[in-house]
């Protein structure tokens, strides 16, 4: 399909209609809540990398794609289902007005929702998006990727069907990639610096206490948004079948935490200076 011809059936983004008059009567602070979220990324830029995601050629426009992208990260933040996420773009001004959609207008559905995700695994975009997302930060001195510590990590995850038992088709219900994960960490260098582990009949000496120690520190910066992410978005058991989804999924949500990270940056101290060498 001729790339043209796939943009013009979506409503760009850019060119949505004026959400809110600027009225006594209709701002509220609480319609600034994402203020920052909205000035931390340059957005223009995140939306020619979703345009290679297939648009109908028949039937009304589709919403703009940043239009989607942005109500997974809401979903990630306030921590809802696709279902929940569609009723509070109904009736919620602030996302209204963080996915450019006008008041009184239809709202993505559950199901678009789903299908926009499924455009992200089969097109395998999130790891570009994160890119994008970074590059900006990265540009910004908002974080940094290069000079520092490279910790890997991995934490176990429940699968989303993990239980016994077969379905109406026959098939076992668990999903065969039921359980993913380590706890293994390594840094740039290569150095081991896994955690020692005692036990009843032999338990930790005095010097891999210290060593344990003195590594905590580095992995808890490692360690702190797997917690985030396990904790406050829900994510200590996968969601749906299969890697590529889960991937994906865990993805938007690593994108969705950089990007309320730097957003709290430039609240606390405004955007840095790109070209100050520190």
């Amino acid at each position: 399909m001729d790339p043209l011809f796939r943009l013009s059936m979506q409503k760009p983004f850019a060119t949505q209609p004026e959400l809110f008059v600027t009225t006594r009567e209709l701002d509220h602070r609480a319609l600034h809540a994402l203020d920052d979220t909205e000035a931390v990324l340059d957005w223009s830029k995140i939306e020619p990398i979703l345009s290679s995601i297939y648009a109908s050629k028949t039937g009304r426009p589709s919403y703009p794609l940043l239009t989607l992208f942005r109500g997974l990260l809401l979903g990630v933040w306030y921590r809802l289902s696709d279902v929940q996420l569609s009723q509070c773009l109904y009736r919620d001004l602030l996302f209204r007005k963080f996915c450019h959609l006008e008041l009184g207008g239809d709202v993505p559905e559950a199901s678009t929702l789903g299908r926009f995700r499924n455009q992200l695994v089969e097109h395998d975009l999130w790891e570009r998006l994160l890119g994008e997302i970074n590059r900006q930060l990265d540009a910004k001195n908002i974080i940094l990727t290069q000079g520092r510590i490279n910790i890997i990590d991995a934490t176990p995850v429940e699968a989303a069907q993990s239980g016994s038992g077969k379905g109406k088709d026959g098939q076992p219900k668990r999903d065969k990639l039921e359980r993913f994960g380590s706890a293994d960490w390594q840094c740039r260098s290569g150095a081991d610096q896994v955690q020692r582990k005692g036990n009843r009949n032999k338990p930790l000496s005095a010097k891999d206490r210290r060593r344990n120690d003195a590594f905590a520190v580095i992995r808890a910066g490692g360690e702190r948004p797997f917690t985030m992410y396990k904790s406050r978005d829900g994510l200590a058991r996968a969601r749906f079948m299969g890697l590529a989804k889960n991937r994906t999924a865990y993805g938007i949500a690593a994108i969705a935490h950089n990007i309320r990270k730097g957003a709290k940056f430039l609240t606390l101290y405004g955007l840095p200076n790109p070209n100050y060498a520190g």
